[in-house]
């Protein structure tokens, strides 16, 4: 499977796919919690995407399916695949955004992603490539090493492109003067917040 490091937004061109990772849960008013990363993201974007998917969310409960969100007249792609990594919280389905992603999920899903690009092609042509996230790497807590296995195994098309997040370098240390006394103020070594 190709793959690109960067913005996932910004590498994407008008005739591509995103597939963005949400969790299984919704808000007292049937709109889904956005969580944050890709979700997050994508509600500022298109602000009746939590509505869409809180309702799926709804219906489907447990066994909500990807879906595919049109974005029609975008400049940044063509539209979204949904694709739940967070298990829906049976007791309290505003805080699925809090639990940690799950591989069985993911695995669960994959299948159903590779036959529906093939399906969706026709539909939606062009479609040149369906940019993947690292699923549940981000906020998910699961690691690159659990989840590109899983990728490769399952999603043949060409066209599946893996997205790796660029992380930004923390900023190099300013040098200090020549012979003036090292910082002793207890931060040196942390990371700036």
């Amino acid at each position: 499977m190709k793959s690109l490091v960067g913005n996932i937004w910004e590498l994407s061109v008008r005739e591509d796919l995103i597939v963005c990772t949400v969790n299984i849960g919704w808000r007292r008013g049937g709109a889904a919690v956005m969580g944050a990363g890709l979700a997050l993201d994508a509600a500022r974007r298109w602000p009746d995407i939590a509505r869409a998917w809180g309702q799926a969310c709804q219906e489907h409960r447990k066994d909500t399916p990807p879906m595919l969100y049109k974005t029609p007249g975008s400049k940044v792609c063509k539209g979204l695949i949904l694709f739940p990594t967070k298990p829906f919280n049976t007791g309290k389905p505003w805080l699925s955004w809090m639990d940690d992603a799950s591989l069985e999920l993911i695995e669960r899903w994959l299948p159903w992603l590779n036959s529906a690009v093939t399906n969706l092609e026709s539909e939606l042509t062009p479609v040149s490539r369906v940019l993947v996230p690292s699923l549940g790497c981000q906020n998910g807590n699961l690691k690159e090493e659990q989840v590109l296995p899983l990728l490769e195994q399952y999603l043949a098309n060409p066209r599946f492109i893996h997205v790796r997040r660029h992380l930004r370098k923390l900023p190099d240390k300013k040098a200090e003067a020549p012979g003036a006394a090292p910082d002793r103020s207890g931060s040196e070594g942390t990371e700036p917040r």
